[in-house]
């Protein structure tokens, strides 16, 4: 970007600035953004100040403003960033402390009116749960987000970095306030949202326009013709191979590296995007969305675009076929869109460009290769390379037998917890740098080392992970779920009863029809736009990427494991979905906790359906994610999903069915009748065997003799002395087990539960096994 890109863009990110000093009572009315940049900021730059002043453009201002001015680009831009027409807007029909209230409301039929607090992200100590309590944002709040963001616009210059190091900020210190405070409107989008949307727009306008200045004519003389014009262009991409890349590698350690080949994949995902945004000459307010791989950007519809999105796809898949060969590839999509599909979505216009885009990348993939990519592939040497021991791939390998990029991911993984700081040169700056497409390498560095890097003329950005406010560097922040809690090689002997690893995999249910048809109202788009997509992605992303550290740091369910610090690790956790490793028991409590946060998150109007596997520490790593993504494909079975599957197929449950059912039901009647305190020191023990002769009946509940067999097992198990409460007991308990039997539902909560029961306790059964 130029600096007359970056001026637009800073004109349109900060043309609404003037509700946040009025809000905290620094100016008399939000109108007067101007007084804010000018008096209380200090800025001094006439175009950026022009911008904000007249971009309302009331008759006597366009009677007397310069057809070329950008006021007339930031006007549109924010109409269509506010779905609505601005001239009709009452800026002062609400107090000054009205919150946020959340993008949930109105998602999937719901009808809440839940609000957010206001929070700064990243300093909060707890999850930002919607509430039905209407909480203000007081006068002290806004002074003292308001202070803060002074002293990084100050620092802002006219860069592309220093524009995204600003985007960064306002979003940590604005995620929570709403964009408006009218009550004639929904006010579920914040005011980073609608200012980062409001940029993009304007962005696409400028190059829309095409070296045309007379923004006046068209921009505000003919806008609703314009806003009719197909002037810009919903684009995907997806980076197809993840999954196989971080999970097919076996040999010693290989835990360790997962977490280290998620995290590089998820930095390349951002460099790629911030190459194709620079060669654009765009910035980070065209990201809509980034996850898994995965991105959305707003991006003008011009030829220009078009052939540099062509080129850039070409050079990025044949950096990977060098690399990767066939192992990871990218494919991208777009779908023209005008306007007023932005604005509101109209006659499903959104969902279908969403839809467009998504049938362009499919179809890329089923054909991935040109005549020349082939050959290429064909053509390649592998004369004396051998086969690395840890991914497999053949190439140069060390004395070790591993190639470079393992051997620099086994390093890499020791600073990805330490470091917080990843700079992206064009150099090696050590021998361990990863590589990364366009001829760049990555390097973690410690803060008193970043300033020296920044200097080197190979320079090319720099990664912050999981802060806020870029009080020092020029920096793009990256939310990161990296919590983690011993190491990976103690999680089996550190599980409760049997040694054993949990895997979880999980994702969001219907999370493609959500984005296409959630706020659509009985086939209606009503509440369809840029806006709340953008926002629910968003939310989604902090949720999986920020706020999941904070549920597993201060674990909530008891089931099978105590409450605080999980004994588990996150190897990737993105836009939607999830995969975690660590004690078996405390994986299912963690999935617990995640499941319910994420419910009460999203105001019950999204699901989350995944699979545990368990498995011995020496387990193929690629095996085990292969056989849990199994699991969870049972999960999606279930009807309506928002479910869980635990061991095989046979034990999939609705949440619901899980919690109460499985584990408050059958589990804690298990748990209470074999707890030793039940009984007097005399009475019998019952052993593994019991367990699994109950397990046998259970599962060969077709023969019919089978119940008479229960009713003979459970007979032999009744206590022989006189204790009335150790009698009481045990009829409840036989009593409950002989009931549930003929019921296939209930059959199948008491099968999963005496698995889960028979895991928790094996060592106290083989103990009782030893004393018979």
């Amino acid at each position: 970007m130029n600096s007359t890109e970056v001026k637009l863009a800073l004109g349109a990110l900060l043309c609404s600035i003037g509700k946040l000093y009025y809000r905290g009572s620094l100016i008399s009315a939000e109108e007067y953004g101007y007084t804010a940049l000018n008096s209380i900021i200090k800025i001094s730059d006439p175009d950026i100040l022009n911008t904000v002043r007249y971009h309302k453009l009331s008759d006597k201002i366009t009677a007397s403003l310069e057809d070329n001015s950008f006021a007339y680009i930031v006007n549109l831009a924010k109409r269509i960033a506010d779905s609505s027409d601005f001239k009709k807007h009452k800026l002062l029909s609400a107090g000054k402390n009205t919150p946020l209230k959340s993008i949930f409301n109105r998602l999937n039929d719901n009808s809440g009116n839940s609000f957010f607090a206001p929070q700064i992200l990243g300093e909060e100590k707890d999850i930002n749960y919607p509430s039905d309590k209407n909480v203000s944002v007081d006068r002290e709040f806004y002074q003292k987000i308001t202070d803060r963001l002074t002293r990084s616009i100050q620092g802002t210059k006219y860069t592309a970095a220093s524009f995204n190091a600003l985007l960064s900020d306002l979003e940590a210190l604005t995620s929570f306030i709403p964009a408006s405070a009218s009550d004639e409107e929904l006010g579920d989008i914040s005011f980073y949202d609608n200012a980062k949307i409001t940029a993009a727009i304007a962005s696409c306008l400028y190059q829309y326009s095409d070296g045309n200045t007379n923004y006046r004519e068209l921009f505000h003389s003919k806008d609703k013709d314009f806003l009719k014009e197909d002037a810009f262009m919903l684009f995907s991409m997806d980076i197809s191979g993840i999954q196989s890349f971080i999970y097919t590698i076996s040999s010693k350690g290989a835990l360790k590296s997962l977490r280290a080949r998620s995290f590089y994949l998820e930095v390349m995902m951002e460099h790629v995007i911030d190459e194709l945004l620079e060669k654009l000459s765009l910035s980070r307010a065209n990201l809509i969305y980034s996850g898994g791989g995965h991105c959305y950007m707003l991006l003008p519809n011009t030829e220009n675009t078009k052939q540099l999105i062509r080129s850039f796809e070409s050079e990025l898949n044949a950096w990977f076929i060098r690399n990767y060969q066939t192992s990871i590839y990218v494919a991208t999509g777009c779908s023209p869109c005008s306007g007023m599909t932005l604005e509101n979505g109209g006659n499903n216009s959104l969902a279908k460009a969403y839809h467009t885009v998504s049938l362009e990348i499919s179809q890329k993939k089923m054909k991935r290769y040109s005549a020349d990519e082939i050959r290429a592939l064909n053509s390649q040497s592998y004369e004396g390379n051998r086969e690395c021991r840890i991914c497999h791939r053949t190439g140069k390998v060390d004395g070790n037998d591993t190639c470079y990029l393992c051997s620099a991911l086994l390093e890499i993984s020791k600073s990805i917890q330490k470091e917080d700081y990843f700079i992206v040169t064009t150099e090696k700056l050590k021998n361990t740098a990863l590589p990364l497409p366009f001829d760049c390498y990555l390097v973690g560095l410690s803060e008193q080392d970043v300033s020296v890097a920044l200097q080197s003329q190979n320079y090319r950005r720099l990664y912050v992970k999981n802060q806020t406010i870029s009080a020092r560097y020029a920096a793009n922040h990256l939310w990161v779920g990296d919590y983690k809690n011993d190491d990976f090689d103690r999680y089996a002997e550190e599980s409760e009863g049997i040694s054993r690893l949990g895997i979880l995999r999980a994702d969001v249910d219907n999370l493609g029809a959500t984005f296409a048809c959630g706020f659509q109202k009985a086939g209606k788009d009503t509440y369809s736009n840029l806006a709340r997509s953008a926002t629910l992605s968003r939310m989604l992303s902090i949720f999986f990427k920020h706020y999941i550290n904070l549920i597993l740091s201060d674990g909530e369910s008891r089931y099978l494991s105590k409450d605080g610090k999980r004994k588990v690790a996150i190897v990737y956790s993105g836009g939607d979905d999830v995969f975690l490793v660590g004690a078996w028991n405390e994986v299912i409590d963690a999935f617990v906790d995640l499941r319910n946060s994420f419910r009460r998150f999203s105001q019950n109007t999204l699901s989350l359906s995944g699979g545990v596997g368990f498995y011995p520490n020496k387990y193929p790593i690629h095996i085990m994610a292969e056989e849990t993504e199994k699991l969870v494909e049972c999960s999606k079975d279930i009807p309506n999903k928002d479910a869980i599957t635990l061991f095989d197929r046979d034990n999939s449950f609705g949440w619901e069915n899980f919690i109460k059912g499985v584990m408050d039901e059958k589990f804690k009647l298990l748990n209470d009748f074999f707890r030793s305190d039940k009984r007097s020191e005399t009475s019998q023990t019952y052993g593994s065997s019991f367990l699994y002769n109950l397990l046998d009946l259970m599962r060969n509940s077709d023969q019919k003799i089978n119940r008479a067999r229960l009713a003979y097992l459970l007979s032999r198990m009744e206590p022989k002395g006189d204790n009335p409460e150790e009698k009481s007991h045990y009829r409840n308990f036989a009593g409950k087990v002989y009931d549930w039997y003929p019921n296939k539902q209930d059959r199948s909560e008491l099968i999963c539960a005496t698995y889960i029961y028979s895991y928790i306790f094996r060592d106290k059964f083989n103990k009782t096994e030893e004393r018979k």
